[in-house]
């Protein structure tokens, strides 16, 4: 097994000037898929709803906050194939195979991973294997100073062959937790805790998590609950049809519930076992309906 940790030279960050940081997208955009699953997605069962907490008590130096981040296609792009204007290449070995993996860095991660780290406890929480990831992580933070905590796709829940990401798992304050994903799907569960992001493959020119930045630092000195702003900036629900209303008012800041309506015809939750190992890799980043390109 190959322990050695390569090093990885970060891409250089271009200048932005205020009016490119300041443009925001139009409407978020959701495909036919993404809108089925969400539509139909089940209640979580009473097993998931019991489990233990995965992560241990947040220390007092962890920050107040949470800030829950996605890897594939939002940090990062790997694969299997070579990619050009990769900006390192390490081995991943699995079932006794050894994978080169090359990966290309989104701009401007490593501005928002030390300005983010100083506000937030950073959690990578992922789809992908934990032999791919974990040494991903260790790579992008060698000294294990900014991501605090490392979830993997045995920590997600399995729902119609999808892997979704149940926060509730972190053991964490949900009016202090967000989440930035790629794939709206991955955190159903709690939408109004989360961040959307368009999928980065290779644009050099992308700056999307540099614009995050500022609006992330604001956040834990409103000192609010991050459902209501979050769902006053991005409304995610309001972008998905099929959803019923149910208005409860379980405490203060309590936000409406959002049930979805049942698909009797909904297929059997399993995992497909039938994967060779080249594919279990390069689908490390499997998002929901959806399994990452390479």
């Amino acid at each position: 097994m190959n322990n050695t940790i390569p090093e990885l030279v970060w891409p250089v960050d271009r200048e932005v000037d205020e009016e490119e940081l300041d443009h925001h997208e139009g409407p978020m955009r959701l495909d036919y898929d993404a809108m089925v699953m969400l539509a139909n997605l089940p209640p979580l069962a009473e097993e998931i709803l019991s489990r233990n907490a995965a992560l241990p008590i947040k220390t007092r130096s962890s920050g107040e906050y949470t800030l829950v981040l996605d890897l594939d296609e939002t940090l990062v792009h790997c694969s299997l194939n070579y990619l050009d204007n990769s900006n390192m290449v390490f081995p991943v070995d699995f079932q006794g195979m050894t994978y080169q993996v090359y990966v290309r860095i989104r701009p401007f991660l490593r501005t928002f991973l030390t300005r983010m780290s100083k506000v937030f406890e950073i959690i990578v929480f992922t789809a992908s294997k934990k032999c791919y990831a974990n040494k991903l992580c260790d790579i992008l933070d060698p000294q294990k100073t900014i991501i605090k905590h490392r979830l993997f796709r045995e920590h997600c829940v399995c729902v119609y062959g999808n892997y979704v990401k149940d926060l509730s798992i972190l053991g964490r304050d949900m009016t202090k937790t967000i989440i930035l994903d790629n794939a709206i799907q991955s955190f159903a569960y709690q939408l109004n805790n989360g961040v959307p992001i368009e999928s980065w493959f290779h644009d050099r020119n992308d700056t999307e998590l540099l614009k995050l930045c500022s609006f992330f630092e604001t956040i834990p000195a409103e000192g609010r609950d991050v459902r209501e702003i979050l769902h006053h900036r991005y409304r995610l629900r309001d972008h998905i049809p099929f959803y019923s209303i149910i208005h409860q008012q379980e405490g203060p800041g309590q936000l409406p519930l959002f049930l979805p309506i049942p698909r009797m015809d909904a297929p059997p939750v399993q995992e497909d076992v039938n994967q060779t190992n080249e594919q279990l890799i390069t689908q490390v980043a499997q998002k929901p309906a959806q399994v990452a390109q390479g």
